[in-house]
């Protein structure tokens, strides 16, 4: 029986696992009547920190079976032969335990670098490959034999663990060596509450926190069981750092220290193909109400009430792309929705995925769909989306970089279509250049136009950016500069603030340059130095692409 307080929402894979030890030795003439082969292998594959050494290792002690391990650290020597020796060791190691009756589980920790694919590696990683697969081939062969004959034998059962199944050699994954694959996605809430409980068990906890579990994992949406340990731990601290500053009693962890925590733990899920997104609300964006209103319907609303979804029939949203002028919010609204949604979001930009050799710009996509998929519910954002999928052209259509990555980003977005959880989400200010492809229902869904910001929006726009200031006598005309920026961008009036401070800093003297108050002729003066870069040609353009969509 899965001990589920051990293993954190893993029970599952930890009871498939058992049966591929148990089964061939407890339904061994059944099995023989119906001629069936038992798995001879097992590939677990999930971002880091989901658990698959927990799941082997508590599998292995459940049954009682021995555990060998195969690491890139315990096998990698500085010799020529010396890294084949170790693997040949470590079998022969597994075979004579298998001989003496024992089930034995050849454990191959990230065989995405002890066995990387031969198409794309060097001559000492193809040798290793090579005597691993052969090695491999005879340990099995040994005991299929020896069970024919009807001699004693274990069982033996080759498991490996990897954060990117596609980067393991082929020849591994066939039928006869590791066969079966299971992928251990990020857990949802109810697991982690589960996985909560298990790290919190020793940790003297407030009320606050014991008694609203189902809130502390909302706040590590998108964490893996190693991040949640991670997080525990760091609260932890928080508490113990809060003690010593004199507030004396029996240290407990409050939910206010899991959130100063947060704050320092980023989620795996950000981490290597992406970057983690900037903290935004929606107060953070002034205006737009009804931009916003439409991304929380695609973005949050699926995810949030998925049984409504269900009952009425509904397909999920699957995408939506943000169009307008630069300097207008659109990255900004993306982090908003998926902040206060709760929901990780997966960044990427142009110059993360374009690389200069042939294939790994498609690689680095398709890792990026992957990775979301199993960390589901999440978003994934790109960022100038132009540069990433424009429109194909004339004979030479596919053979491009441009169009190889359009063609994948086509199939990554069509496996959506029975995913659940995934949204992505693009920006761009030149809509017109985006391929035709991808503008219909079914792959981005919504198309949103984020306009400049109107009087009324200016206005809100410079209250927020200059809150912090201070202002002489009856303060600047903030209504009057507001119908005076007509064109401008919202990043064009944080420059015009940022300027007024500027010159409000060279004229006020003094070595520090010290801002009391801002006058009226500061913002006058920054404001003769700058024009909007927008022309209403351009604004024209959009309004035009809003109105044939």
């Amino acid at each position: 029986m899965v001990m589920e307080d051990t293993v954190g929402g893993l029970g599952e894979a930890v009871s498939y696992l058992r049966k591929l030890l148990l089964w061939p030795e407890e339904f061994k003439e059944a099995g023989e009547r119906l001629g069936v082969t038992w798995p001879t292998g097992l590939l677990l594959f999930g971002p880091p920190g989901t658990g698959k050494s927990v799941v082997v290792g508590a599998a292995c002690r459940e049954v009682g079976a021995h555990l060998c391990t195969l690491s890139p650290s315990s096998v990698f020597g500085s010799f020529v032969g010396e890294s084949e020796k170790k693997v040949r060791d470590i079998f022969e190691a597994a075979d004579d335990l298998v001989e003496s009756g024992k089930s034995v589980v050849l454990f191959f920790d990230e065989i995405d670098v002890l066995c990387p694919r031969r198409d794309r590696s060097g001559p000492f990683e193809c040798r290793l490959v090579a005597q691993i697969l052969t090695l491999m081939d005879t340990s099995i062969a040994k005991v299929v034999y020896n069970r024919k004959i009807g001699k004693r034998t274990g069982v033996l059962l080759l498991v490996g663990a990897t954060s990117n199944q596609n980067a393991v050699d082929p020849a591994i994954r066939r039928p006869g060596r590791m066969e079966k694959e299971i992928g251990l996605a990020m857990p949802d809430e109810e697991e982690r509450v589960d996985i909560l409980r298990i790290y919190l068990k020793k940790i003297p906890m407030s009320d606050e926190v014991s008694g609203n579990m189902a809130g502390l994992a909302a706040l590590c949406s998108g964490f893996t069981g190693a991040d949640i340990a991670v997080l525990c731990h760091e609260a932890a601290l928080v508490a113990m750092e809060r003690e010593g500053e004199g507030e004396g009693g029996e240290v407990q962890v409050r939910f206010s220290d899991f959130e100063a925590a947060r704050v320092t733990v980023r989620p795996t899920v950000t981490r290597g193909v992406a970057r983690e997104a900037d903290k935004v609300s929606w107060d953070d964006i002034c205006g737009l109400g009804e931009v916003k209103e439409q991304l929380i319907r695609v973005v949050q609303w699926p995810i949030q009430h998925p049984e409504a979804f269900k009952r009425l029939g509904l397909q999920p949203f699957r995408g939506a792309m943000l169009y307008g002028p630069p300097g207008c919010c659109k990255t900004k609204l993306c982090q908003a929705a998926a902040c206060t949604g709760g929901i990780p979001m997966i960044s990427l930009s142009c110059a993360e995925v374009l690389s200069m050799y042939v294939g790994e710009s498609e690689e680095k996509l398709r890792n990026c769909f992957v990775q979301a998929r199993l960390s589901a519910p999440s978003i994934i954002f790109l960022d100038e989306f132009d540069a990433f999928c424009t429109k194909r052209s004339g004979a030479d259509s596919g053979s491009s970089v441009g169009d190889k990555l359009l063609a994948t980003f086509l199939t990554e977005m069509d496996g959506l279509e029975q995913i659940s959880g995934v949204i992505v989400l693009a920006a761009t200010n030149r809509p017109d250049e985006i391929d035709e492809a991808l503008l219909r229902p079914g792959r981005f869904d919504m198309l949103l136009y984020v306009p400049p910001p109107n009087a009324e929006e200016r206005l809100l726009l410079l209250n927020y950016l200059t809150k912090g200031m201070k202002f002489k006598g009856s303060g600047v005309q903030l209504e009057s500069l507001a119908e005076r920026t007509e064109g401008f961008t919202g990043a064009e009036l944080e420059a015009l603030c940022r300027e007024a401070y500027m010159i409000a800093s060279s004229s006020c003297g003094g070595e520090d340059h010290q801002v009391e108050v801002l006058e009226e002729g500061h913002f006058e003066d920054a404001l003769l130095g700058m024009t909007p870069m927008l022309s209403e040609e351009e604004i024209r353009n959009y309004e035009r692409f809003r109105t044939k969509r």
